[in-house]
C-alpha cells in the first residue's frame, strides 16, 4: 500500500513534515519506508509515530529557536528509530544516530546525529538546536495528568518483561533525577509552557507510589 492510500494519517504527516524536509535535504523515498516500518513495529506503544508526529508539530510551534530547524527535524524523525528496551542504557540513542548516519551522509546529518545521541541524557547543552530537540522530546511530560498515565502505561508495555516492583524502582529514579534539575526544560519557551505541569506530573506519581 502506497502511503498516499493509507487511511491511517500517515499522508498528512508525511505530506505536511517528510516530503518538504526530503526536498531541501536530498532524501530518497527509501528513507521514509523504512522509517515507517521501523516506528510501525508492533512492540512499540510510547515510541511510534505518534511521538513523531507531536515532536515535530512542537517544532512547528517554536522554529524560531531553532538555528537548523531541518537538522532538528531530522533528528526528531530519526531518534527512535532504533528501539528495544532490552538495550542497555543509550544504546539505542547510539544506534539511531548510526542508522541515520547510515542512510544519509548529507546536509543536517551530522548535527542531527549529535542530538540523538544526546537524548540519552537530556542533560544541558550550549547548542540551542540541542536544547530545543530535548524540550520537544520532554513534552509529554508537561501534558495533563491523565494523558501523562497514559504516555506513562504505553512504556510500561514497551517493558514488560521487567517485575513490577522494579519496574516503579527504576521509573521512580529516573522521574527523581529531572526533579533534582535545576529546570527540566532548557529553552523559556517550552518551560515557561511545560515546567510546572511536568514537575508536578513527576512528583504526584512518585507520591502515588511510593511505600
Amino acid at each position: 500500500m502506497s502511503i498516499q492510500s493509507r487511511p491511517d494519517g500517515l499522508p498528512d504527516l508525511a505530506a505536511t513534515y517528510w516530503f518538504p524536509l526530503a526536498r531541501r535535504l536530498a532524501l530518497p523515498d527509501s528513507i521514509l519506508e523504512w522509517l515507517l516500518a521501523a516506528y510501525e513495529e508492533p512492540h512499540r506503544r510510547y515510541h511510534d509515530l505518534a511521538h513523531i508526529h507531536e515532536m515535530l508539530e512542537c517544532l512547528e510551534a517554536s522554529v524560531d529557536l531553532a538555528e537548523n530547524p531541518d537538522s532538528v527535524a531530522l533528528a526528531v524523525w530519526f531518534h527512535d528509530s532504533i528501539y528495544d528496551s532490552t538495550l542497555p542504557f543509550g544504546e539505542n540513542e547510539r544506534l539511531s544516530a548510526d542508522k541515520l548516519a547510515e542512510m544519509h551522509e548529507g546536509k543536517g546529518s551530522a548535527a542531527a546525529q549529535a542530538m540523538i545521541r544526546h537524548s540519552a541524557c537530556h542533560e544541558g547543552s550550549d547548542d540551542p538546536d540541542v536544547r530545543l530537540f530535548c524540550d520537544l522530546d520532554l513534552y509529554r511530560l508537561g501534558v495533563d495528568y491523565g494523558t501523562f498515565r497514559k504516555h506513562g502505561a504505553d512504556v510500561r508495555a514497551e517493558y514488560a518483561w521487567v517485575e513490577e516492583v522494579e519496574w516503579m524502582r527504576k521509573r521512580n529514579d529516573f522521574f527523581r533525577r529531572f526533579l533534582e534539575r535545576p529546570v527540566i526544560y532548557q529553552t523559556d519557551y517550552w518551560r515557561d509552557r511545560l515546567e510546572k505541569r511536568a514537575r508536578e506530573n513527576l512528583a504526584r506519581t512518585i507520591a502515588e507510589t511510593a511505600g
